[in-house]
């Protein structure tokens, strides 16, 4: 018998839409853009390396970075960078790139470094060949490490560059020769600037000028200010004037007087409007009179400086500042006051002589190393005495017998911001000036401290007591989570003195 046929109709999926015309299923459709359409893609990617490695798309993508209108190249090795100016140049003969960023690799081995310096001169003779209208050349301090005479580069003379920023730290900068740059019109240099007078009378169009100036010699350092002085009377705007110091070997002493008259040509109606940064912590040179060099700078956020040995009271209020590393020595200050709304970082050293005032207001600060040696035995209780106290900030933290350190894969994560309480305390058998601890803790800008570290050395004393008081104190008692104890100098053999005071009963 046969069984009858379904009359329901066997419905078929639609055929799919034709192809546009030129186009089939299996095509690229971004690689089918026009050139200038890909070329904004390959922009985008911020990087002329990783757009050169778009290479393995597809074959339409091979040496399409190579018109790129901009350059970048970040945290690239020389060798490489130099590799591909070569390509480029090769490719686009006669052709300007409208811009040429490159940033050198920060880390490398002092070998290769030592080969880095070479190659970077060669570099900036390619860039030449590419005729880029704006110009950014950063070679960081971490590639310099060749010993004996300083690398001198000599910048190359860019006739199209309207922009021109060049960043060398130490390495000499020497203005092209006999060249004029007609189409320059902003210019920012860093490093141990040679002549910069010579560079100015090269550039006629110039009239945004950045500098900072890293260690260059007193006498140069005064010629180029001196030039700068003379440029601005003829209409040159200085946007950026930084003066960083640094340690020759020989050294070099300088007054507080000498160094206002290396500044005469950043004064402006008795300021300095244009300093930014200001070390002097390297240079041997102190300046009395803080407080009102620092009111004569108000765009300065970075100050690293001594402060005079004659200072009674060191006072330093800034609106502005926003970096600051102070050193006092053993000398005659009784007072620190230091007000500044905006500050971040402090790093503030001192040897104290006597009991020193300390008045810090930084609302904002964040990171902070502060030490405070006691050059003369400060008595805390009974005769443990004070050496030193230290304050410093960690990101993160581990906690081992062996130590505090701030990197680990067992690390204990924390809030961003950790304060560490260091104490150097010693027994002492002779007396000395009394000191209050309690006060001490107070003069820190930072109150919270999650880790105690006592570094102690008792000499055979009993200090069960003297830690237990210490925990005890309000100022602690409610926030260490952390303890770590070091005995110095440790011995089972040492006793205490007769009369000792451990012997009381009563302690």
């Amino acid at each position: 018998m046969e069984v009858p046929r379904s009359r329901r109709r066997i419905r078929h999926s639609p055929p799919p839409p034709p192809p546009a015309q030129g186009c089939t299923g299996g095509d690229d459709l971004i690689s089918m853009l026009p050139d200038d359409m890909l070329l904004q893609i390959l922009t985008r990617l911020g990087c002329a390396r990783a757009a050169a490695r778009t290479c393995i798309l597809a074959r339409r993508w091979r040496n399409l970075w190579i018109h790129l209108p901009g350059l970048i190249f970040h945290d690239v090795p020389v060798g490489k960078v130099q590799a591909a100016l070569t390509r480029v140049a090769r490719r686009r003969a006669g052709m300007s790139v409208s811009a040429l960023d490159i940033r050198l690799m920060r880390s490398v081995p002092p070998e290769a470094a030592r080969h880095d310096e070479a190659l970077a001169k060669k570099l900036l003779c390619k860039a030449v060949r590419l005729s880029p209208e704006e110009l950014m050349f950063v070679l960081p301090r971490s590639s310099i490490s060749k010993p004996g005479r300083r690398v001198e580069i000599t910048m190359p003379c860019f006739l199209h560059a309207t922009s021109i920023e060049l960043d060398t730290y130490f390495i000499q900068i020497q203005p092209p020769a006999n060249q004029i740059l007609h189409a320059l019109e902003r210019l920012s240099l860093s490093g141990n600037i040679v002549d910069i007078g010579a560079c100015l009378n090269q550039c006629p169009r110039l009239h945004v000028l950045r500098v900072t100036c890293r260690g260059v010699l007193p006498v140069l350092l005064e010629e180029s200010l001196t030039a700068l002085e003379a440029a601005v009377a003829l209409g040159l705007t200085v946007s950026l004037l930084r003066i960083e110091l640094e340690l020759y070997s020989g050294g070099h002493t300088a007054d507080g007087a000498q160094f206002a008259s290396l500044l005469h040509a950043a004064v402006t109606e008795d300021k300095f409007l244009a300093l930014e940064r200001l070390s002097l912590q390297h240079y041997r040179c102190t300046i009395l009179d803080l407080d009102t060099m620092v009111a004569r700078c108000p765009r300065l956020r970075v100050l690293k400086v001594n402060a005079d040995r004659s200072a009674q009271v060191v006072t330093i209020r800034s609106t502005s500042l926003q970096e600051l590393e102070l050193s006092i020595d053993e000398g005659q200050c009784e007072g620190i006051n230091i007000e500044t709304p905006l500050l971040t970082q402090l790093k503030l050293s001192v040897d104290a002589a006597s009991d020193i005032n300390v008045s810090i207001w930084a609302p904002m600060v964040e990171k902070v190393s502060y030490l405070f040696s006691y050059k003369k035995l400060a008595l805390m209780f009974g005769f443990w005495s004070l050496q030193s106290l230290r304050v410093d900030t960690v990101e993160n933290y581990k906690y081992k017998d062996e130590g505090l350190t701030k990197e680990g894969k067992d690390a204990c994560s924390q809030p961003p911001r950790v304060h560490v309480l260091c104490l150097q305390i010693s027994a002492q058998d002779q007396s000395g000036p009394v000191l209050n601890f309690a006060r001490e803790l107070e003069k820190p800008p930072v109150s919270n401290f999650p880790i105690l570290a006592l570094n102690l050395n008792a000499e055979g004393h009993v200090l069960a007591a003297f830690v237990s008081r210490i925990l005890g104190m309000h100022h602690l008692q409610t926030r260490i989570q952390r303890l770590k104890v070091v005995l110095c100098s440790w011995s089972e053999m040492s006793k205490c003195v007769k009369h000792c005071p451990c012997n009381e009963p009563k302690n």
